[in-house]
């Protein structure tokens, strides 16, 4: 792998190259669409052919076919349970029976897991925008001799509008990031240019589960599913209508979690829930999707509910740092070309190169970390006869933005970094539903702490705040999350000072400490600035520079800890 060319600085514009075909995409239909991965998983107890007549309301029509099908069926809140010209279905297929319903009442039908279907209306909102599942494969190009050849196949994708897209000239590699019937109709159309063999897939469904193939199934994974603690039979089935607050609370204490809410949640009226034996996880997701919402694990036993959209994505999105050692690369340009393809197919942000390690940092969600290493691999199938490995077990640093989530991340990485007292310590069950500042009083006075409050805090409504079995310290998270707030420990070690959780006051109110990490390997000049700038780009470390003694910062005990780590993954001499 000498060359990785993003497909966008392919200029075939007057070239003497033939234009290719122009490709077109079929119109969805649930029948050819469980072909493809990860749609296959879906499992239909009854699959032969049915005569019946369709004319109940929409919805009533969707539920009978699901019923004979053997699935559950989910709807869109946005789903509108009309009547239509009734029809009659003889002897077709269920999936054949979705389809023409889902014609005459403007939905669409996609496949949610293995035992359920989820139904929305059938605009780009919907489809593209939340609940399309992205796959992610490598096509190898068997008998592609030239960059030319390449640039002719990938010109014949972006007739397809497919955007996260890039290629490996010289690799014979392209690596495709798009829905599963794109990705099926890209890759019929590369095997009619070239042999073709491709990576096993990989996908992020609409929930953020990771979806792995395994055998003839499908295997689902998320980093909030492997942190709780379920504590009841996970298969669950429910038929009730309830505002969508009282319907998440109920999901949780089957599961034996706690709860608690962003402060901009609403409740958009009643939802219903119907369906037979469901994962209590899968629940969840599927509530969180009906109601326009999202859901992260805070810890074993907690979970937070907050509006889906960007910002809160970002104050709440968990985040991870991860460094690949690259060892079997000779050519520095590989590490850099890789990160060119990372960033074309993931849009990743957070990436960074060392030559003189040989690695590459990323910090990203999970599901980025995983769908990078994947393509990293992929690529290093041609590039090289060694796969990269891990620096040792993913580092989490909270959110994306320093704050609560990031403390509580370092928090967990060592006890050297906190200066709590036992007291923090201690487990309280605690039912709060009164003022901001009332809430702290009476939270703080169960552990014999004392309670200030910053000249700028405003007193407001907390909402009720229900937790059970979970320390001192936690709770005060969990309180500072719901009431946008954050919390210090004063010197005194007994007493925390609570304020307004902006910028610009953690920024005046946080310590900062100046550190000297020494570099046992690393001694070149640019060795050092490679570290450096990592720290910037990665960390957003300011105050940060590198001399002979090492790396000198001055930053929050929180970053402290995190560059630690990444200058200690940073600092080794790569193997030749």
């Amino acid at each position: 792998m000498t060359s990785l060319l993003l497909t966008f600085l392919l200029q075939l514009q007057g070239s003497a190259v033939p234009p290719p075909a122009r490709a077109t995409l079929p119109p969805f239909r649930l029948r050819e669409a469980v072909r493809d991965f990860p749609r296959s998983q879906l499992q239909l107890k009854h699959s032969a052919p049915v005569s019946l007549d369709l004319n109940q309301s929409a919805r009533v029509s969707y539920e009978t076919l699901a019923e004979i099908g053997g699935v559950n069926i989910i709807f869109d809140r946005d789903f509108q349970d009309d009547f239509f010209a009734p029809f009659r279905v003889e002897k077709a297929d269920i999936l054949e029976a979705f389809d023409r319903l889902s014609a005459v009442t403007g939905n669409f039908v996609e496949v949610f897991d293995s035992t359920t279907l989820l139904v929305a209306p059938n605009n780009a909102a919907k489809r593209a925008l939340k609940y399309e599942t992205q796959v992610a494969k490598t096509i190898y190009l068997a008998s592609a001799n030239s960059q030319e050849d390449a640039a002719r196949i990938v010109t014949a994708l972006r007739t397809l509008n497919m955007r996260f897209l890039a290629t490996g000239a010289d690799m014979k590699a392209i690596v495709i990031k798009d829905t599963p019937d794109r990705m099926a109709v890209a890759s019929k159309l590369v095997s009619e240019w070239s042999k073709t063999d491709s990576s096993e897939p990989i996908a992020v469904d609409p929930a953020g589960n990771l979806l792995i193939q395994d055998g003839g199934g499908v295997r689902k994974s998320a980093s909030r599913r492997s942190r709780l603690d379920i504590r009841v039979a996970n298969l669950i089935s429910l038929n009730v209508e309830q505002d969508a607050r009282s319907m998440f609370e109920a999901v949780a204490a089957r599961a034996g979690l706690n709860i608690l809410f962003d402060r901009d949640f609403q409740s958009p009226g009643s939802v219903l829930l119907k369906f037979e034996n469901m994962d209590v996880l899968d629940t969840l997701d599927l509530l969180a999707l009906q109601t326009g919402t999202f859901w992260e694990a805070l810890d074993s036993t907690t979970i937070l509910v907050a509006p889906d959209n960007q910002t809160k994505r970002r104050d709440y999105g968990p985040m991870i740092e991860k460094t690949l050692y690259l060892d079997s690369m000779d050519n520095p340009k590989q590490l850099t070309e890789i990160i060119a393809c990372l960033r074309a197919v993931l849009n990743m942000r957070y990436l960074f190169t060392s030559p003189t390690a040989k690695a590459i940092a990323m910090q990203d969600t999970p599901n980025q970390i995983a769908l990078a290493e994947k393509i990293i691999a992929d690529l290093g199938r041609i590039a090289t006869t060694e796969a990269p490995t891990s620096a040792g077990a993913a580092l989490d640093v909270g959110s994306e933005l320093p704050g609560l989530l990031r403390s509580r991340a370092v928090r967990n990485l060592s006890a050297n970094h906190s200066h709590l007292d036992a007291r923090f310590m201690e487990t309280v069950s605690i039912d709060l539903n009164e003022s901001v500042q009332r809430a702290f009083e009476k939270l703080t006075g169960k552990a014999g702490l004392h309670v200030t409050f910053d000249k700028r805090f405003e007193d407001a409504p907390a909402g009720r705040l229900t937790l059970k079995d979970v320390r001192i310290v936690d709770a005060l998270d969990f309180l500072s999350l719901q009431t946008r707030t954050f919390w210090n420990v004063k010197e005194s070690g007994g007493a925390i000072l609570v304020a307004p959780d902006t910028q610009a006051i953690r920024q005046e109110l946080e310590p900062r400490t100046e550190r000297l990490i020494a570099l046992r390997n690393i001694q070149t000049r640019a060795g050092i600035v490679e570290i450096v700038t990592a720290l910037r780009t990665l960390l957003n470390i300011r105050y940060v520079e590198g001399n002979a003694n090492g790396i000198v910062l001055k930053d929050t005990s929180d970053n402290i800890a995190l560059v630690e780590k990444l200058v200690a993954d940073l600092d080794r001499l790569p193997r030749y």
